[in-house]
């Protein structure tokens, strides 16, 4: 039994560092290069309804407001702070913000390129990062100004420092460099608080790869690596000043089930997952194949799956980027199912893994075949998504709030992308104005119509919510009713 975490196959020879560092900004690249050839992403009105309210966040940090002290937040504070300095350079750089999430995305691939090239081999590696690619979750998210990929693609740069290797050739990483995961895991908490299900496989990955030094000082380094975590959070939290209770509140009231109409439970995970067979087919040979030449690291997707798996068994609502957690760790999974083929090309091979390697070959190829036709159709389907241009109303909202209001000026919008392609601003407390925040009871209609007396918009656009007929009549009594078309609502004063 192979125990070694950095074990690599059998006929994988190390490459000059020149020749590793093209490899992987070729991988990295390959991303984007290929969500680029699905359709032009940077086009799209609104990939989806919260890309406005991470772009709005991030406008008013750069505008001068206060995260969390005015602007209310129910996500952590990175993403936040990465975006609003694009606003610096463009009025609405919804483009640029969609380029700094495909950048996360092939920094992603990289870290899943890299940690099974050393543990598997160069083969096992891109075929894990093709199976990522070939899905249309992980396409749609690479282009969508959303939290979870960053922290994801964080949290697996964290994974990749804590294994290694040191640049210095040491057997085990440096403390450096584990201060530096630690930390980068940290900033993965801090975009968002899902990634904390990967910290199992993340203090396993620390306990591996110190196993050489004993069990005592391997144990001493995961204290270490978790103290590490610890403080750095401490620090993204004195500098944030985010209110846990606010990050964390919502998140607990909306999972009590019933507020929404997305359901949860093993018969959604199961149907959502079934959309995208092609991660649970190979995923699948990928766990029966990693048996043979077993080592430890292949622990590591395991733990993440299992773990991923029981927090979403019964998470309320279940939403389709919660599945991310899930794609990634199937895609390692289905890298190791080509690594006993690729050793099975190796002289050196013993009979038994030759012919162990050719079956899983075979099962791969069986695989590949059922969902050969599911990906087809997932990448139409994004290349449908990424086409889409915008609709007459979006055109007629952005075009109302620059009529009846002046750059500088607050408007109020149910949408606040609408606001963002106006390049105007919302009141930093309608900032996220969402269905989880309306339904926890963090944002009612009294609280609407509070904030609209105390800062006097010169326009009110409504068109995503439903409101009140109380709401309707006060709005109709103290403004003038500019526009009426549908569920789409303009007054001005």
């Amino acid at each position: 039994m192979t125990t070694s975490i950095a074990a690599t196959a059998p006929a994988a020879q190390p490459l000059p560092m020149s020749a590793r560092l093209a490899y992987e900004l070729a991988v990295g690249l390959s991303v984007v290069a290929f969500v680029s050839l699905l359709g032009p992403w940077w086009q799209p009105y609104e990939l989806d309804l919260d890309e406005g309210v991470n772009l709005m966040k991030a406008a008013l940090v750069a505008g001068g407001y206060d995260l969390y002290g005015e602007i209310w937040s129910d996500q952590p504070p990175v993403l936040t702070w990465l975006l609003a300095p694009l606003f610096h350079l463009v009025e609405a750089p919804v483009a640029e913000a969609r380029a700094l999430i495909a950048g996360f995305a092939g920094l992603l691939a990289v870290c899943l390129f890299r940690i099974l090239g050393r543990t598997e081999g160069a083969v096992a590696g891109l075929a894990a990062v093709a199976l990522l690619l070939s899905g249309w979750l992980f396409q749609r998210l690479a282009v969508s100004v959303l939290v979870g990929l960053p922290a994801l693609a964080l949290g697996m740069l964290a994974l990749d420092l804590a294994l290694g290797p040191d640049p210095r050739g040491r057997r085990v990483p440096s403390p450096g460099r584990l201060a530096a995961s630690a930390g980068v895991a940290a900033l993965a908490l801090g975009t968002k608080l899902f990634v904390g299900v990967l910290l199992p496989s993340l203090l396993l990955a620390v306990l591996l790869v110190h196993r050489p030094l004993g069990w005592r000082l391997a144990v001493a380094r995961c204290g270490g690596w978790l103290a590490g975590l610890i403080a750095a959070l401490a620090v993204l939290w004195l500098l944030s000043g985010a209110p846990l209770s606010q990050i964390v509140s919502p998140h607990l009231a909306a999972s009590s089930g019933g507020l929404f109409g997305v359901g949860g439970g093993v018969d959604a995970l199961w149907f959502k997952l079934g959309k995208e067979p092609q991660y649970l087919w190979l995923g699948g040979v990928g766990l029966v194949a990693s048996l043979i030449g077993w080592r430890w690291s292949r622990l590591l997707p395991v733990l993440w799956l299992a773990v991923a798996g029981l927090a979403l068994m019964d998470h309320q609502p279940l939403w389709y980027h919660h599945l991310l957690l899930l794609v990634v760790p199937l895609a390692w999974l289905g890298g190791l199912a080509v690594a006993p083929l690729a050793a099975a090309m190796a002289s050196t091979t013993p009979r038994w893994r030759r012919l162990a390697g050719l079956a899983a070959g075979l099962a791969v190829v069986y695989a590949l075949s059922q969902v050969a036709g599911p990906i087809a159709s997932q990448i139409a389907r994004t290349e449908r998504d990424l086409v889409r241009p915008a609709g007459r109303a979006d055109g007629k909202a952005v075009a109302l709030l620059r009529t009846h209001s002046a750059p500088g000026q607050l408007v109020v919008t149910d949408r606040p992308m609408d606001a963002i392609r106006a390049g105007r601003l919302v009141p930093p407390a309608l900032a996220v104005w969402t269905d989880k925040r309306r339904k926890t009871g963090q944002l009612s209609e009294a609280d609407i119509q509070r904030i609209i007396e105390q800062t006097q918009p010169p326009v009110i656009s409504l068109r995503r919510f439903n409101t009140s007929k109380d709401l309707r009549d006060w709005l109709e009594n103290t403004h003038q009713t500019e526009y009426r078309q549908g569920n789409h609502l303009v007054f001005t004063r």
